[in-house]
């Protein structure tokens, strides 16, 4: 019997998905008994006493590494932190999610990039190289803000910081939790989003992602691959094989685009960006072209007239694509029951659903979430 201790702070949401890829790891290895240290860390008397041979563990600044060297057994480190201890670490480019971050904002034809992170973290300092790489070779600046101080001040930074930028203004946060945060300064400073600030995230934590309003954009960072990975190593290492590597890193996933990021055509006309905007924020309420019209205080006729213009279709074909997005989102990322989904873009049942989506994609929602479900984390 082996004994492996884990020792992760599960008071970051990033976290759980870490602790799910261990736990994942954990079923190869039945002839392991393990310790669980989710909040307080234990002294290297403990684990020693407890006849140690191996750790897993969230190791940065502020829950160091050092104390547990001289129990002279293996330790995997799984946070982003670029540690100088002989220990082997196990995470994501932080670089390559900065490059990804770049070129996916990069497409928004829009007049500044931001990027907003913490400036004491690893994991920032990379993220913002890989960013500012890409942006340098198509000579374009970044404005950095680094979030600091107490958590009561951060609106308020975030609020300077969003006022000096040109807009349209695409910003990259250096994780979903401050993201989230951003977009409410945002709605609070009356900046539409996407329209005048597109907002990208980092970690794709979906409890995050998919309460925002608009949902967040995010770019996956594989931590349940990272979590089973480590467990790997170790299991090699107590079996007499040594990792060749000391710092291992994988390539993050592909972004998944959600509303924070996803500009439509014809937002350069006020007034159909003002009824996109109204017909993503109400797709439940079972909205049609005629409501649109009222709340944006013209005919049918001349909405039409706009959408036309300035989007080259319909509001009648832009609202079923809105419904569309909105859909395949909630399939793939939520939990939520058929008749719940339809609910939520606008349908009286699950049978008036399948029947639209069909004919816009030739499969049912039921098949299209089976097919697409583990599709976000799988590239990495």
């Amino acid at each position: 019997m082996r004994n492996v201790a884990i020792l992760l702070n599960t008071t970051f949401g990033f976290a759980h998905k870490l602790m799910a890829g261990v736990s994942r790891g954990w079923a190869s290895h039945p002839d392991w008994d393990f310790l669980l240290y989710q909040q307080e860390y234990p002294k290297p008397a403990e684990l020693r006493e407890w006849r140690v041979d191996g750790i897993i563990g969230l190791f940065s600044r502020n829950w160091p590494v050092n104390p547990y060297l001289k129990l002279r057994v293996p330790i995997v480190n799984i946070s982003s932190s670029r540690l100088s201890a002989p220990v082997v670490s196990v995470n994501v480019d932080q670089r390559a999610v900065g490059r990804a971050a770049a070129l996916h904002l990069f497409d928004k034809d829009v007049a500044s990039y931001g990027f907003a992170g913490y400036q004491e973290s690893d994991s920032s300092r990379g993220r913002l190289a890989g960013f500012r790489s890409v942006l340098r070779k198509r000579r374009r600046d970044c404005n950095v803000h680094w979030i600091a101080g107490a958590y009561s001040h951060w609106p308020e930074g975030f609020e300077r910081w969003l006022a000096v930028l040109r807009k349209p203004a695409a910003v990259f946060v250096a994780s979903d939790s401050e993201a989230r945060l951003l977009l409410s300064v945002c709605r609070h400073m009356g900046l539409n989003v996407p329209e005048d600030v597109a907002v990208l995230g980092v970690n794709n934590e979906e409890d995050i992602c998919l309460t925002c309003r608009p949902m967040l954009s995010s770019i996956p960072t594989g931590l349940q691959y990272i979590g089973e990975y480590a467990t790997a190593i170790m299991g090699d290492w107590l079996s007499g094989k040594r990792p060749a590597k000391r710092i291992i890193e994988f390539m993050p996933g592909a972004v998944i685009e959600r509303g924070s990021t996803q500009r439509s055509r014809g937002l350069d006309d006020p007034l159909v960006a003002q009824a996109i905007r109204w017909m993503r924020e109400n797709l439940g309420q079972g909205i049609g072209v005629r409501e649109v019209a009222g709340v944006c205080g013209v005919s049918q006729r001349a909405l039409e007239y706009h959408f036309h213009a300035a989007a080259g279709r319909s509001p009648g074909k832009v609202l079923q694509q809105l419904r569309f997005d909105e859909a395949t989102e909630l399939l793939v990322h939520t939990e939520l029951t058929l008749d719940e989904v339809a609910r939520r873009i606008g349908f009286r049942s699950a049978q008036y659903m399948s029947t639209f989506f069909q004919k816009h994609c030739g499969f049912p929602p039921a098949a299209y979430r089976k097919h697409n479900r583990f599709g976000g984390e799988s590239g990495v």
